[in-house]
C-alpha cells in the first residue's frame, strides 16, 4: 500500500529542492548580468550577497523540508498502522453485528422446535440478503451519493422516492457507510412493514449532511437501549464515520430514521501537492530573475540595489505563504491517504469474511431458505452452525479449517465449548497468534475423554497475548497435553476437582 500512495510530504520536499536549484541558478545569472553591465564592484557585491542569501535561504528550506519529511514518514508508518487496526476493528465489528442479528437468528429459529417453516425460511432469506448487501455496501466505490440512493430506491421491494440536491459528494468510506445505513433502513421497512411507502430526503447545510428515511408503516415502540437490529446495522455504520443515527417511531404513525454526518469539503481529498508546487516554483523563479538581470540592465546602481531588496522581501513573504499552503496540503493529503488506507483494509476484511461465510454458513442458509423439511438432523446442524457463527463473532478469522472440524466434532459429542476474546487482542491474535491459538485448541481437544466444558479465552496482559484454557471438571490429561505442546510457556493457575485452568503465553512474530 505504501508504494502506491505517495506521501504528500515527499512532494513538498521535492518542490523545495527544485526551488533551491532555481534560486541558485537565478542568483548566478544575476551576478553575471551585473558584471556584464559594468556595475561597480560594490553594487555587484551587494547583489551577489542578496542573491546568495536568497539562495542559501532556499537551500535551508529545502533541507528543513527534507528533514521534516523524514520525521513525518516515521509518523506516517505509525499512523498507517493505527488506521489499519482501527479500520479492521470497525469492519469486524460490523460483521459481528450482522452475524448476531441476522445469521445467528436464522440458525436459532431453525434449531428451535415450534418455529414455523415459513418463519425459518424468511429468517434464512433475510440473512442471505444481509450478507450480500453487507459485502456490496462496504466495498462500493462511489463519490456521489444521490445516484447511488436512487439505485437503492430502484432495487427496493417497496415504493421509494428520493428528494434532495442533485449531487452530494463524499469520500468513499463515508459514502459506503451512509449507503449501507440507508440500504439497511429500507430493508428494515421491507421486512417489518411490507407494502409501506418510503421517502428518502437529503439535506446539506451548516457543514453537515442529513438523510431522512421515512415510512408510513405501522410503527413500533422504540426500545431506548436496543440490543441489535438498527443499532448495529445502521447506528454503528454511522458511528464509524463520526456520524449519528436517530430512530423515532410511534405505533400507527410510521418510522423515521435520521442519518447525520459531518461534511468535509470536496477539495480536502485531492492530492494538492503537485498543484501547489508549480505556482510556488514560478514565484521563486520570478523573484530570482528580477534580482539580477532587470536591475543590472535597466536601472542604475541605487535602483538595482533597492529593487533587489524589494524582490528578496517579496519573495520571502511569498515563500512563507507557500510554506503555509503546503503545510495545509500535507495535512489534507494525509487525511485523504489514511482514508484510502482504511477503505482498502475494509475491502480486504470484507472479502475474507465473505469467503469464510461462503464455506461456513451460506450453504446451510440456502438449504433453510428452500422448501426442505426440517428434521432432527437439520436442527442439530443448525445448532452447530449457530455455535460456529458465535466463534466467528468472538475470534474472527482465527480458527482454521482443521480446528473448526475438531471443535465441531467435540461439540457433536457433547463437549460444551466457548471461545472468547477481548477487543484489544483480536487484531494481534489474527496477525501473530492465529497458528498458536489453533495449536492450543488442537492440544486441548486431543485428549480422551474430552472435558465436559472447555472455555478458551484470548486476551492481552502486560503487552503479551495470552490464551487461557479452563476445563470443567478437572482434566489432568488436558493440562499435560498443553504442557507438552508449549513447555515453559504454560502456567497452571488452578488444578482441583472443579476445574483445570492453564494459561499459555503466545510468541510474538
Amino acid at each position: 500500500m505504501a508504494s502506491v500512495i505517495e506521501p504528500t510530504s515527499t512532494l513538498v520536499a521535492s518542490a523545495y529542492r527544485r526551488a533551491a536549484v532555481v534560486a541558485v541558478v537565478c542568483a548566478s545569472v544575476g551576478v553575471v548580468a551585473a558584471l556584464a553591465a559594468g556595475r561597480s564592484w560594490g553594487v555587484t557585491v551587494v547583489l551577489a550577497v542578496l542573491a546568495g542569501a536568497w539562495g542559501a535561504g532556499c537551500w535551508w528550506w529545502c533541507r528543513h523540508a527534507a528533514e521534516s519529511s523524514d520525521h513525518q514518514t516515521c509518523d506516517q508508518v505509525v499512523e498507517t498502522d493505527v488506521a489499519r487496526a482501527q479500520a479492521a476493528g470497525q469492519a469486524h465489528s460490523l460483521w459481528a453485528g450482522l452475524l448476531h442479528d441476522e445469521v445467528a437468528v436464522a440458525f436459532r429459529a431453525a434449531a428451535t422446535a415450534g418455529v414455523s417453516r415459513g418463519e425459518v425460511r424468511r429468517s434464512a432469506r433475510d440473512a442471505l440478503a444481509a450478507i450480500d448487501a453487507h459485502l456490496v455496501d462496504s466495498t462500493v466505490e462511489v463519490d456521489d451519493l444521490i445516484p447511488a440512493l436512487r439505485q437503492v430506491a430502484a432495487a427496493a421491494g417497496t415504493t421509494v422516492s428520493v428528494d434532495g440536491p442533485r449531487t452530494l459528494v463524499a469520500p468513499r468510506p463515508v459514502a459506503s457507510a451512509v449507503l449501507g445505513a440507508v440500504t439497511e433502513s429500507v430493508r428494515n421497512v421491507e421486512r417489518h412493514a411490507p407494502g409501506a411507502s418510503v421517502t428518502i430526503t437529503v439535506t446539506h447545510d451548516n457543514g453537515a449532511a442529513t438523510i431522512t428515511v421515512v415510512d408510513d408503516g405501522p410503527g413500533f415502540v422504540v426500545d431506548p437501549a436496543p440490543a441489535g437490529g438498527l443499532r448495529v446495522s445502521v447506528a454503528d455504520r454511522m458511528a464509524h464515520i463520526d456520524g449519528s443515527a436517530q430512530v423515532t417511531s410511534t405505533p400507527g404513525e410510521g418510522t423515521t430514521v435520521r442519518l447525520t454526518w459531518p461534511v468535509v469539503p470536496a477539495h480536502a481529498d485531492q492530492p494538492a501537492g503537485r498543484r501547489l508546487a508549480v505556482p510556488a516554483l514560478m514565484m521563486l523563479v520570478a523573484a530570482g530573475a528580477l534580482v539580477g538581470p532587470v536591475g543590472a540592465y535597466f536601472l542604475d546602481d541605487r535602483a538595482s540595489v533597492v529593487l533587489a531588496l524589494v524582490c528578496v522581501l517579496v519573495a520571502g513573504v511569498a515563500t512563507s505563504q507557500v510554506v503555509r499552503c503546503l503545510a495545509t496540503t500535507v495535512t489534507l493529503g494525509e487525511r485523504g491517504r489514511l482514508d484510502q488506507v482504511r477503505h482498502v483494509v475494509v475491502a480486504e476484511v470484507h472479502t475474507r469474511r465473505r469467503a469464510r461465510l461462503d464455506d461456513l454458513v451460506v450453504p446451510l442458509l440456502h438449504q433453510l431458505a428452500a422448501s426442505t423439511p426440517i428434521d432432527d438432523d437439520l436442527r442439530a446442524e443448525a445448532v452447530l452452525a449457530e455455535q460456529a457463527v458465535r466463534d466467528e463473532m468472538h475470534l474472527p478469522e482465527v480458527l482454521d479449517t482443521p480446528t473448526r472440524g475438531l471443535v465441531r466434532a467435540a461439540r457433536a459429542n457433547g463437549c460444551r465449548i466457548r471461545l472468547q476474546s477481548d477487543a484489544q487482542t483480536v487484531g494481534a491474535a489474527q496477525i501473530n497468534g492465529t497458528a498458536q491459538v489453533n495449536a492450543v485448541l488442537a492440544a486441548a481437544l486431543s485428549v480422551s475423554p474430552a472435558p465436559r466444558e472447555l472455555t478458551v479465552s484470548v486476551y492481552n496482559e502486560d503487552a503479551h497475548d495470552t490464551v487461557a484454557v479452563v476445563a470443567v471438571p478437572r482434566s489432568a490429561a488436558c493440562r499435560d497435553a498443553l504442557h507438552e505442546a508449549f513447555a515453559d510457556r504454560t502456567t497452571v493457575r488452578a488444578d482441583d476437582e472443579d476445574a483445570t485452568w492453564v494459561e499459555i503465553r503466545l510468541l510474538r512474530a
